[in-house]
């Protein structure tokens, strides 16, 4: 199995890092923006760059569907994992033409509600975790903290 993760800088990429167990042994490789410093002690993988982007620069998340495009078609991953943010939003979408299943852990940060990001590509993920449990309803589901 090859796993593909998908994290934006910052609480993003420390989320997903504290689940590395989860690949411990497969292959995988990264997908990060390009302001982080990688590698890390969990980062020993292949790295790939792109930009970053958030609500005022959403215009990036539509540049960064060619490198998506080019990545997963390179690499076919068996899945993609995500912690977020919108880095996420060219993945899913193309995991989706594709057929690769795509996993979505929402931030511990949104205690009220799916992030923004999280809201949005609900409908497009085979799953939806949330990291508390009276988020955890409409096909979301919780197994803990990371």
């Amino acid at each position: 199995m090859k796993l593909c993760l998908v994290a934006q800088q910052g609480g993003h990429l420390q989320q997903l890092l504290r689940l590395h167990q989860a690949w411990e042994g497969l292959d995988h490789f990264h997908v990060l923006t390009a302001d982080q410093v990688a590698p890390t002690r969990e980062i020993r993988s292949r790295v790939y760059f792109l930009r970053s982007s958030d609500r005022k620069t959403a215009w990036r998340i539509l540049l960064n569907f060619f490198p998506a495009w080019r990545i997963l078609r390179k690499e076919k991953p068996d899945v993609i994992l995500s912690t977020g943010a919108a880095l996420a939003i060219p993945f899913v979408f193309w995991g989706r033409v594709l057929g690769i299943p795509c996993i979505w852990v929402d931030s511990q940060a949104n205690t009220r509600k799916l992030s923004g990001t999280g809201g949005f590509l609900r409908p497009w993920v085979s799953r939806c975790y949330t990291q508390w449990q009276e988020l955890a309803r409409d096909g979301v589901r919780y197994r803990g903290r990371v």
